[in-house]
């Protein structure tokens, strides 16, 4: 058993990283972490896709969704610019599930020797 924010894998090991409904339930700090996690155990331009409730103010019954899960989910927008801020790039982001949910995928950059 582990948590997003410490994900129990050696460093760049993997090609792809999925994160399904999961981060509306990390409070805002382990967010953070949980990407920085993410982006560790990626190998240089390994791709994430993370898909999450949309924004609030989006159509459709996620409000229901939200409402029961008692959540605020994140915006696609909130969730592009924190993964952006955690390093990623090439980020392409989209609506799915009639705009339910929102999906953002990128890569890792390639880091350098002395990282």
């Amino acid at each position: 058993m582990a948590t997003a924010e410490a994900l129990p894998f050696d460093d760049a090991v993997f090609d792809v990283v999925v994160s399904r409904l999961v981060f509306h339930h990390l409070p805002g700090d382990a967010k953070g972490l949980a990407l920085a996690e993410m982006a560790r155990v990626l190998g240089p331009g390994g791709r994430l896709l993370i898909v999450d409730l949309a924004s609030p103010t989006a159509q459709g019954a996620h409000h229901i969704v939200a409402h029961v899960l008692g959540t605020q989910p994140d915006t696609g927008a909130d969730l592009a610019a924190l993964i952006h801020g955690a390093g990623f790039t090439q980020l392409t982001t989209g609506k799915l599930m009639h705009g339910m949910l929102t999906g953002v995928a990128a890569v890792n950059p390639e880091r350098s020797a002395q990282e």
